[in-house]
């Protein structure tokens, strides 16, 4: 919503609102080219309208706005979709292969950074949490006595506010007690080299995974294709299976 904000179609009015502006919107952003270097996706195009969308229904549900302002939406998706510039998410199917997680810890290794980036991809793999909710995990939800840790702000249809509990298992807890209680953070970072410590910022980990990850490309053709840190989330739940644990038990990880 900030980058709306920001974006020709921030300055509309939403009563002034008609279809070309949506598809002109979407034209902007599927020309737009991302810190990968390729061009936004339609299925993130998607998510621009849907959140515009909820927004202004909300204001309807209100009564603060006529049901009429979300006809707009309705006389766009057509030409939206016959376009392509918007389209549902695919499910990816992509894990990570041994061989690529060995050589992007290694590379962690030959360079470290300020960010501790090899705890941060191992939790990843073992515990199964998105980068942001990994970032945002604080010392004082650790349950010492079950070996559990709660998670604030959970991705949800529902909402924000929806916190939830999930398991430490196997090397998820070493991990945690292995980094230094120097923020309110589980996991932090040094702010320069000369002291001070601060919360590791997703959009930096997210960053530096990319960075490894495309120089190891390089070095090694036919590996890293299409592989995000995001690809570990899954690959966690994917062995939990392997390994014989029910669904159950992979929901009380996965929350």
């Amino acid at each position: 919503l900030k980058r709306l904000q920001r974006m020709p179609i921030g300055k509309k009015k939403v009563a002034a609102l008609v279809p070309l502006d949506l598809i002109d919107h979407c034209r902007e952003r599927r020309a737009q080219v991302t810190v990968r270097g390729t061009t936004v996706k339609p299925q993130t195009i998607r998510q621009d309208i849907t959140y515009l969308r909820s927004t202004i229904r909300m204001f309807v549900d209100l009564d603060e706005l006529p049901p009429e302002s979300l006809n707009v939406f309705t006389k766009a998706n057509r030409i939206l979709q016959r376009e392509q510039l918007i389209a549902k998410p695919q499910p990816r199917e992509r894990r990570p292969e041994p061989q690529e997680i060995a050589l992007i810890l290694a590379e962690i290794d030959a360079r470290p950074g300020l960010i501790p980036m090899r705890a941060i991809v191992e939790f990843s793999l073992v515990a199964g949490r998105r980068i942001g909710e990994t970032c945002r995990l604080k010392w004082e939800d650790i349950n010492e006595d079950k070996r559990t840790c709660i998670v604030r702000d959970l991705k949800n249809s529902a909402g924000k506010g929806f916190h939830g509990e999930f398991p430490l298992l196997g090397k998820a807890w070493d991990i945690v007690q292995a980094q230094p209680r120097v923020t309110e953070y589980i996991f932090s970072m040094p702010v320069s080299k000369r002291g001070g410590w601060q919360k590791v910022n997703e959009k930096s980990a997210g960053a530096a995974y990319r960075i490894v990850k495309n120089r190891l490309a390089k070095l090694h053709p036919g590996l890293f294709k299409d592989l995000r840190l995001h690809d570990n989330r899954a690959e966690c739940f994917s062995r939990m299976f392997e390994e014989g644990y029910n669904v159950p038990e992979v929901q009380q990880l996965s929350l």
